[in-house]
């Protein structure tokens, strides 16, 4: 029996420290689901260390607590492997599990019973809208999957793909937190969005509020991002300049529309992508470098690839697996 829980015990430990090294790509979030799914004691697992870290973090203004969670964060950032070793004393990540552990006992049993932890997943081409315990809402696009952590001093989101929306209640209390990849970006009471743009980039955009964003690894204070500004940051921890948000985009996919103005026509592709199970595939640099300009229907492919036609002179080629564009004869 104990051997039985404490390997069920490291399994969660082991998926819980690849979400947090964002090392995390849709592949692995799908496989984390099926985890999650196949046994109803994975998901408990699971949520009892996340309970533990996010307690943590309730205690963490004693400096040697603090001390020790960077440590804990900086060994699972450095830690690549895929599986945790039988001889653990090898791998940082497992040395950052087992500082969890210690960590975060005590603090789990004080808090646990009031820390509530909750998961939210859109499949390719859904969208929803979720309302949060305390009237916060969530906008999810495509292919987005979010866990989200209450506590009573903390609002916390890991966001492990996609892209999603944050209507924040204000609660100065309470600060709400989105972490994605390596990097966090925190307010009390406002509202913006979170993409990972790609698995190395995460593009925080500001609709309403301010949003303090920042990188684990870079030190100095956070950016400070205001309404109708973006900042991007990088899983190296490379933070940019602010600069002005594409805030009709959001707002665009929120109504169920893509908005393109003189873009090349490979990034309105894969953009119009992400909402597709059959991608659409390029011929060649030529058709990919069309510009192209339109507002279109989110599922409507047909009547995007009719436009394609006949505005963009291209022809269509639906095959097994791909839809392929190549310029028309």
């Amino acid at each position: 029996m104990r051997r039985w829980w404490f390997n069920r015990g490291v399994a969660a430990a082991e998926w819980f420290a690849r979400i947090r090294s964002g090392s995390f790509d849709l592949g692995a979030n799908t496989r984390w689901q099926s985890w999650l799914k196949r046994d109803s004691s994975n998901s408990a697992s699971f949520e009892r260390m996340e309970t533990a870290w996010e307690s943590a973090g309730l205690i963490g203004e004693r400096p040697a607590i603090q001390g020790l969670l960077r440590e804990v964060d900086r060994l699972v950032a450095r830690s690549s492997a895929p599986r945790i070793s039988r001889n653990w004393r090898m791998y940082p990540v497992a040395i950052g599990l087992a500082a969890i552990l210690i960590i975060t006992t005590s603090a789990y049993l004080q808090w646990v019973s009031q820390a509530t932890s909750t998961s939210y997943v859109t499949a390719i081409g859904e969208q929803r809208v979720v309302m949060l315990e305390d009237q916060s809402s969530v906008s999810l696009n495509t292919a987005t999957s979010i866990r989200v952590v209450y506590s009573r001093r903390s609002r916390s989101v890991e966001m492990l793909a996609g892209e999603a929306v944050f209507s924040v209640v204000h609660d100065e209390a309470r600060p709400f937190s989105v972490r994605a990849l390596a990097g966090s970006s925190t307010a009390v009471g406002t509202q913006y969005a979170v993409r990972i743009a790609n698995p190395d980039s995460i593009v925080v955009s500001v609709l309403e509020g301010v949003v303090a964003v920042k990188a684990d690894s870079t030190p100095g204070p956070a950016a400070r991002v205001l309404a109708g500004q973006a900042v991007s940051y990088e899983k190296s921890g490379a933070v940019s300049p602010v600069r002005p948000a594409d805030l009709e985009q959001i707002r665009a996919w929120q109504e169920q529309r893509l908005v393109f103005t003189d873009v090349p026509l490979r990034d309105a592709v894969a953009e119009f992508n992400r909402y597709l199970r059959t991608p659409v595939v390029l011929a060649g640099a030529d058709i990919a470098n069309r510009r192209i300009s339109g507002v279109y229907r989110i599922g409507h492919e047909d009547a995007f690839l009719n436009a394609l036609q006949q505005l963009y002179q291209v022809q269509v080629i639906r095959g097994e697996g791909q839809i392929l564009l190549q310029p028309a004869p």
